[in-house]
């Protein structure tokens, strides 16, 4: 789950040929989308991430598409367990609040207790809010759209000061046609482990900075075409485009949807200030920083997409309490089938266990993922690929098997 793409240039467009080009991607999408003609071509994707920018590496969507036919076919009762979770809604209310109420009470204590507290409650329950927002980009709550829109936007608030919700709607269905541009978030694997940590460490802090200063002029220039539009003067009471990443690059999300998102992160972090002050601003932010940085639940970044074995771009990690994670280690299970909300993830397994318990690399904890993190270099670029690839230095041919 890389948040978002900050570093691309606009008119370096992914809409080439054997591109997927992100404008394509609506709301809620992903499986309507050609995922590829993968007997023919392997379309390349240009990863933008903070610290992945000038990565080209090929899509791996197409190894959920094959393994979701192959698993119908021989487990067609799995369809049963589509459908949507109410019950998300009122786990996201019981955390917001909870977590509203936190930030209220480390607020009367020292820094430390602020420190401390985020690092412990905070950035579970941080981690509990991102995975229902999950499920509302995924249409896994309710079958009103609106419904999904708003868990969304409301699950996000605590976490990123802009419109995240809104934003992840397009870019998460993306992210589920191509898959590997989230397999360098926290930078290459071969880093050495200091590298790594100040990197990931840092990683929700520039992510929260630049998207506070994008959704700014992005609302301050919906607060010029709204009344525009409204009075006739202009076509159109949203812009069209915007030169601004994220937006550059998903203009599906300059709408009234995003404006609405944009007033509620306004009237929530003034409240905040207002209501509870710095010190409970503070405890939200670190505990983002905590929930997608250098924390055993941050490693979720890394275990999700991380190469850990050749023809395996996605992976799972199965924690002795599925539940304190509300099951989102199921992470291969997720990306075969998008449209089972997290509380059915385990019996999707258990329905098809031979795909998913033989032949696949798991993680058995967090902080198992930390630790490998840390001090595995893990698989050389040139090995994980059959075509030549772009890095930030040039071309890289894959490396000849032995």
């Amino acid at each position: 789950w890389d948040l978002l793409p900050w570093g691309f240039t606009p008119g370096m467009a992914p809409n080439t040929q054997d591109d997927l080009d992100t404008s394509l991607i609506g709301a809620f999408q992903a499986e309507k989308i050609d995922n590829v003609a993968r007997e023919k071509v392997k379309k390349m994707v240009p990863c933008v991430g903070i610290y992945s920018r000038g990565y080209v590496l090929p899509e791996q969507g197409t190894w959920h598409l094959d393994r979701k036919k192959a698993i119908l076919k021989a487990h067609p009762e799995v369809k049963q367990l589509y459908g949507q979770n109410p019950l998300t809604i009122v786990v996201l209310v019981a955390a917001f609040v909870i977590h509203s109420y936190f930030a209220y009470h480390f607020s009367q204590y020292s820094w430390l207790a602020i420190l401390l507290g985020s690092y412990t409650v905070g950035a579970w329950i941080s981690f509990i809010l991102q995975v229902m927002g999950h499920e509302g980009t995924h249409r896994l709550v309710s079958k009103i759209p609106a419904v999904n829109k708003l868990v969304a936007v409301f699950a996000f608030l605590p976490i990123f000061t802009g419109p995240f919700g809104t934003l992840w709607m397009y870019e998460h269905m993306w992210h589920h046609n191509v898959v590997v541009d989230k397999s360098l978030r926290y930078g290459v694997q071969s880093n050495p482990a200091l590298k790594k940590a100040f990197l990931t460490l840092i990683f929700i802090g520039i992510i929260n900075i630049m998207m506070a200063l994008s959704a700014t002029f992005l609302g301050l220039t919906m607060l010029v075409t709204i009344p525009l539009g409204i009075i006739g003067l202009r076509s159109s009471k949203f812009p069209k485009s915007f030169p601004l990443p994220p937006y550059s690059r998903f203009p599906q999300t300059l709408n009234a949807w995003t404006f609405l998102n944009i007033v509620t992160c306004v009237l929530f972090n003034v409240g905040t200030l207002y209501f509870i002050g710095v010190k409970g601003m503070a405890y939200f932010a670190l505990s983002a920083l905590w929930m997608n940085g250098l924390h055993p639940l941050g490693m979720r970044q890394v275990q999700e997409h991380y190469f850990v074995k050749r023809g395996q771009p996605t992976y799972s990690v199965y924690p002795a309490l599925h539940a304190l994670t509300m099951n989102i280690g199921h992470h291969v299970e997720h990306h075969d089938f998008a449209t089972i909300p997290w509380n059915r993830l385990p019996q999707l397994r258990a329905a098809a266990p031979e795909y998913y318990n033989k032949g696949l690399y798991a993680y058995k904890t967090y902080t198992h993922v930390l630790f490998e993190f840390l001090f595995n270099k893990g698989i050389p670029l040139s090995a994980l690929f059959d075509v030549e690839i772009q890095t930030p230095t040039g071309p890289l041919a894959p490396a000849k098997a032995n």
